[in-house]
C-alpha cells in the first residue's frame, strides 16, 4: 500500500528515515514515498486535502487553527521531547560573551539580541520561559527571527548574542568556535514536546490498516535510534543513514549533537501539549482552544506496542 510522508530533512524525522532504510515499511507491506517540504508548517494543508498521508511538526497555531477549521489532523506520536540531558532545542551563547563572563545568568540577557526561528512558535515559548528565570520580559531583549541554519553566520558576524535553536545548527556553531551550548530546553521547560508525528484525516479514515502498520515501523525506528546512540548498537550504521537523509551531513557533528529525547514507546503527551495550546490562545493566535482529547490519538502507538512490547532500556 502506498503512503506519502512529508519531511523537511530535519533530525526530528530521524526515526522515519531509519525505518525506511532498515526496510521496516516494506516489512509492513507499505511503499513509503517521502515528499520534501521547506518547513513542517507547510505539511498541514496537504494532509487536510489528502495529498499527504503523514508528516510532522510542532503543535502550533497553524495546526490548531486548521483543526478548528474542520481539518481533523491527528497528533499520533512523539517526535522529540526535552527529556533530562536530551533536549534538541537549546540556548546558544556567542562564545566571546561566555569567555568574557558578560553572560553568566538569565538576567544578563537584558538588552541582548536573541534569534528565534519565528514568533508564535515553541522557540518563542522556550525563550519567554528562559527570560522569566532572569526576571525579564520579551520587551527587555531584541528578538530577531531567522532560520536555524543561519545562526552560525549570524554569530560569526556578531549580529546576534544568543540563539534559541536546534541541532545540527547548534553543533555547527559550537564546532566552528562561534557559540557555546548554554542551557538545553530540558533545563528551562522540562519534558516539553515541541515536535510530533501527524496523520491526515484521509489517511487514517481510508487506510486504517496502513496507519497502524506505519506506526509499527516508526516505533522500531525510534528504538533503533536510541539503541545506537545510548547503547552504541550499530551506531555508525545509524549515522550513515542520517547523513544521507537529514540536514546533518557532516560525520563530526554526531560527536557533538545531543541525543534526541523521545518517548521510546512513541506516546504523544497531552500534559506537554496543553500548555502550548493555552499559550497560543493567550497570545491571540487562536480564537478558541482545541479539545486535545479529539486531537491526540495514541491508538496507533497502542497497536504498535501490542506487537512490539514495551521498550527495554
Amino acid at each position: 500500500m502506498s503512503v506519502k510522508v512529508g519531511g523537511a530533512g530535519s533530525l526530528t524525522e530521524a526515526f522515519l528515515y531509519i525505518a525506511d532504510a532498515k526496510g521496516y515499511f516494506v516489512e509492513e507491506g507499505l511503499k513509503v514515498e517521502f515528499i520534501r517540504f521547506r518547513s513542517a508548517s507547510e505539511m498541514v494543508a496537504p494532509m487536510g486535502t489528502g495529498e499527504l498521508d503523514a508528516g510532522g511538526g510542532s503543535p502550533s497555531p497553524a495546526l490548531f487553527n486548521a483543526i478548528l477549521r474542520g481539518i481533523p489532523v491527528k497528533i499520533v506520536a512523539d517526535r522529540t521531547t526535552a527529556l533530562p540531558g536530551r533536549a534538541n532545542m537549546a540556548i546558544m551563547l556567542r562564545k566571546d560573551l561566555v569567555d568574557s563572563g558578560k553572560v553568566r545568568d538569565f538576567s544578563d540577557f537584558r538588552g541582548k539580541t536573541i534569534a528565534i526561528n519565528g514568533t508564535g512558535t515553541s522557540t518563542e515559548i522556550f525563550l519567554e520561559k528562559a527570560l522569566e528565570k532572569g526576571g525579564l520580559k520579551m520587551t527587555d531583549v531584541n528578538v530577531v527571527t531567522m532560520g536555524f541554519p543561519d545562526t552560525a553566520s549570524a554569530f560569526a558576524g556578531k549580529a546576534i548574542d544568543v540563539a534559541v535553536a536546534t541541532d545540527p545548527s547548534n553543533a555547527r556553531s559550537a564546532e566552528q568556535g562561534l557559540a557555546v551550548r548554554w542551557k538545553g530546553e530540558d533545563e528551562v521547560n522540562p519534558n516539553h514536546e515541541p515536535s510530533v508525528l501527524l496523520y491526515g484525516p484521509n489517511f487514517y479514515q481510508t487506510k486504517p490498516e496502513a496507519a497502524k502498520r506505519l506506526m509499527v515501523a516508526y516505533v522500531r525506528g525510534i528504538r533503533d535510534y536510541l539503541d545506537a546512540f545510548t547503547k552504541n548498537k550499530d551506531k555508525e550504521q545509524m549515522i550513515s543513514i542520517l547523513m544521507n537523509t537529514t540536514e546533518a551531513k557532516e560525520r563530526s557533528l554526531y560527536d557533538r549533537m545531543t541525543v534526541l529525547g523521545v518517548n521510546p514507546d512513541g506516546y504523544a503527551d497531552p500534559k506537554s501539549i496543553a500548555p502550548d495550546r493555552d499559550w497560543y490562545f493567550s497570545k491571540g493566535l487562536m480564537q478558541q482552544k482545541v479539545d486535545l482529547s479529539k486531537v491526540i490519538d495514541n491508538q496507533y502507538v497502542e497497536y504498535a506496542l501490542e506487537r512490539l512490547g514495551k521498550y527495554q532500556p
